[in-house]
């Protein structure tokens, strides 16, 4: 079949594992099904399947089902990352086959989108079909992700109500994260400051009254400093 395809991580799923008793793990992860569950019931995702910490979703072709989809990617973050469930993720468009086995071209692409990022988001793949009818600030905007030893490229990048950097800290430090009384690391440093830009970002496009069909500037560093929103430091 032919349609849209989402991928979803969890991330730091292995330090949760490593770090927490029997019943703590198993209190995170029930949190992480009613999570998915809770999504795929409000945003009328029909088809959809937990492999421990990642999560697929399918769907057919058509506008309807992409918003859906869409939907589906703002609940989890926001959701997510207030009950420190930290989620990153990719739609693509293509061929996959759904069922014990699920593949397809659709699915990797997916799964190659997915784990290219460095952030807590969700990255829709270039050329969706539709995805035109969604440009928005709380929908869908264009964007450079952060992406792992990759070149710099827009894609239209799901936007999300990104808290504030003091609390993307707390919340990354909590639920078994991290070892308590350990310090925040690079790692979870770098994910916080990239995920922190597009919230600037896409508050910035709101106030200006933008869809964010376009990207402005060749980062949005370079964008948020240039309009003020960000001191330039080098002056």
């Amino acid at each position: 079949m032919e349609g849209y395809f989402f991928i979803c991580d969890l991330l730091g799923f292995s330090n949760v594992v490593e770090n927490s008793s029997e019943d703590e793990l198993s209190k995170r992860i029930q949190a992480w099904v009613s999570l998915v569950e809770m999504a795929a019931s409000d945003c009328h995702v029909t088809r959809h399947q937990l492999i421990s910490d990642t999560l697929f979703a399918a769907a057919d072709s058509g506008a309807g089902e992409l918003r859906k989809f869409v939907e589906f990617a703002r609940y989890l973050l926001s959701h997510g990352i207030s009950q420190s469930l930290p989620v990153r993720g990719a739609i693509t468009y293509g061929r996959y086959e759904w069922g014990e086995l699920t593949y397809g071209k659709a699915v990797i692409r997916a799964h190659e989108l997915e784990t290219m990022q460095n952030w807590i988001g969700v990255t829709c793949d270039n050329l969706l079909p539709n995805i035109g009818d969604l440009w928005g600030t709380d929908s869908v905007i264009c964007y450079p992700p952060p992406m792992k030893g990759s070149p710099v490229k827009i894609y239209p990048v799901v936007v999300w109500n990104v808290p504030k950097i003091s609390d993307l800290v707390n919340l990354l430090t909590w639920g078994g994260l991290t070892k308590k009384g350990d310090l925040l690391s690079w790692d979870w440093a770098d994910k916080v400051n990239n995920t922190a830009l597009l919230g600037m970002y896409r508050d910035w496009l709101a106030a200006q009254g933008r869809s964010g069909k376009e990207f402005y500037g060749f980062s949005p560093m370079q964008v948020l400093s240039e309009k003020g929103v960000i001191p330039d430091v080098s002056e």
